[in-house]
């Protein structure tokens, strides 16, 4: 397929530096997110968000680890939240780390998102589409007390609770516990 970046490892350490710049991002919490695979060690890449003044100057916003590689292929989806607390002129985007011998890097899908209460909803729905019976009940009962808590910040349209609510119904979600399935044998 065609990635936004790949790159492989052909046995030395090597520095990785990829950059984006956005300008005029206006104050407000965010959510960026993007798709990985590869085998990579714990740790050793991020993405990396900084704000960068007029004088280019840069103060850091957020870092989101990328973990570790389970293999060429086996995507995962990482995310953090952040907030800007005044309009930024412009923002840079940093994939750093290193790769060290032998390793590879997929990454894809890099998406900056204004947390909205549309944004909110929009997981809100996804949320009340999963099945009780698929799930173990305490990470039922994890999500329902945060889709509780993202229903009440959309009730009352609160754009200042909405950052948290979306980022706990988010964890909560990204924590669901399959059920074993049981086995009943008769005899």
């Amino acid at each position: 397929g065609n990635y936004a970046y790949w790159y492989m490892n052909d046995g030395v350490t090597d520095q990785q530096f990829i950059s984006q710049n956005l300008d005029s991002i206006a104050s407000g919490s965010y959510i960026i997110s993007a798709d990985i695979a590869g085998v990579f060690s714990e740790g050793n890449l991020s993405i990396i968000l900084k704000k960068k003044d007029s004088n280019e100057n840069n103060s850091l916003l957020a870092t989101l680890s990328l973990g570790s590689g389970n293999g060429w292929g086996a995507w995962n989806t990482v995310d953090t939240t952040f907030q800007i607390t005044e309009n930024a002129e412009n923002l840079l985007i940093v994939l750093e780390g290193k790769m060290d011998s032998d390793q590879q890097l997929q990454l894809d899908n890099v998406i900056l998102q204004q947390i909205t209460l549309d944004l909110l909803n929009s997981l809100i729905e996804k949320a009340n589409n999963l099945v009780e019976s698929d799930y173990t009940a305490a990470s039922w009962a994890s999500l329902q007390t945060a889709l509780s808590s993202a229903k009440e910040v959309i009730k009352n349209s609160d754009s200042n609770g909405v950052a948290d609510a979306y980022k706990n119904l988010s964890e909560a979600m990204d924590n669901m516990e399959k059920e074993s399935p049981s086995i009943n044998i008769k005899k």
